[in-house]
């Protein structure tokens, strides 16, 4: 689409959100299952996340659109 400017990639902000292992499940190594446990996150909210702008070749593509208040 032409309304896109940019990709980039953005993880979920579970501190803010504070979010909790929910999900507690065997670990699958080689599709076979292991004696070890797992605890996945459930995440409390879609509202939060955060973008790690220090490593990325768009920086300056971002900092022109997001409002000054987030960057």
């Amino acid at each position: 689409s032409a309304s896109i400017r940019f990709v980039c990639s953005v993880q979920h902000d579970c501190r803010k959100g504070k979010c909790q292992p929910s999900i507690i499940g065997k670990e699958r190594q080689e599709r076979e299952e292991t004696d070890r446990t797992i605890c996945l996150i459930q995440h409390s909210d879609d509202d939060f996340f955060v973008l790690n702008m220090a490593g990325l070749h768009n920086f300056t593509n971002i900092c022109n659109i997001l409002p000054r208040s987030l960057t």
